[in-house]
């Protein structure tokens, strides 16, 4: 499940996020990330994020504006949601299987991916 898909109101949840690491905090109130369009699908538009806006990616990087700027500090986690997962796990070479998005998560597994490069 995806933001493409999630917009149309269907009985699912999305259920895919690219994890990625605060590496720059903004006086102004944005932060950045290390994951960009590299990492990310954008056929389907931007990934979203549940605790601010997207502001935009570039290639290898992701600025957020935050709800709260004063929250954030370099080497934070933030869970962005791809627009489109296919091709987003095409540009990666695992899955890492977690339990919960937040500062109690579990890693279960991994699995691998063998759909690079399609």
């Amino acid at each position: 499940m995806d933001n493409h898909y999630d917009s149309l109101d269907l009985p699912f949840e999305k259920s895919l996020s690219l994890l990625a690491t605060v590496i720059s905090v903004s006086a102004k109130g944005w932060i950045v990330v290390d994951a960009g369009l590299k990492a990310l699908g954008m056929d389907h538009g931007n990934p979203t994020w549940d605790l601010g806006d997207v502001f935009f990616c570039s290639d290898e990087h992701t600025t957020l504006l935050p709800k709260e700027p004063a929250r954030w500090k370099v080497g934070d986690r933030v869970h962005l949601w791809p627009g489109h997962v296919d091709p987003t796990v095409a540009r990666h070479e695992q899955f890492w299987i977690v339990d919960g998005i937040d500062d109690d998560t579990v890693i279960s597994d991994r699995w691998p991916i063998d759909l690079r490069h399609w």
